[in-house]
């Protein structure tokens, strides 16, 4: 199973294989900054199963300097997000990707939660759970996680 995924100007292009492992909301200052947006909706996957072709337009940035930082990476001619490395310890290592970037929605499950609700612009009435704060984001996201990842065992 093969996904495409591509920037807003169809430059970057990265090619998903598997599927999706979860999907998620998050409103953090980070995330808004980076997505020059309200929240970010993302979908993470397995890293082995993104493929990043060599030489690719993607622009690597980190913006924070705390112990869950990811490099960020937007394509350099839009300047749009393109995708996340995302490195928890005791998880295996992951990518999450705009879920926005994927022509054919229908591949991506739905979202599970938002995250650091409590940075919101607006307020969404969309029955998905809400969390707060950085503790309560973290906990939440690893409790829609744990089970997604054994529903996805390697």
């Amino acid at each position: 199973m093969t996904h495409l995924s591509q920037c807003e100007c169809g430059t970057t292009k990265i090619e998903v294989t598997g599927k999706p492992i979860i999907r998620a909301v998050c409103h953090c200052s980070i995330c808004q900054e980076f997505n020059q947006a309200a929240f970010a909706d993302i979908t993470a996957f397995y890293a082995d199963d993104v493929d990043v072709p060599e030489g690719s337009d993607i622009e690597f940035k980190t913006y924070t300097k705390s112990p869950t930082a990811v490099p960020r990476g937007k394509c350099k001619q839009c300047g749009k997000p393109a995708i996340e490395q995302m490195n928890i310890p005791g998880f295996p290592k992951m990518i999450l990707i705009p879920s926005d970037n994927f022509a054919d929605q229908s591949v991506l499950p739905a979202a599970s939660l938002h995250m650091f609700y409590h940075r919101r612009v607006a307020n969404l009435n969309d029955g998905i759970p809400k969390y707060s704060s950085f503790l309560s984001s973290q906990l939440g996201f690893v409790r829609y996680l744990i089970p997604a990842l054994i529903k996805h065992k390697r």
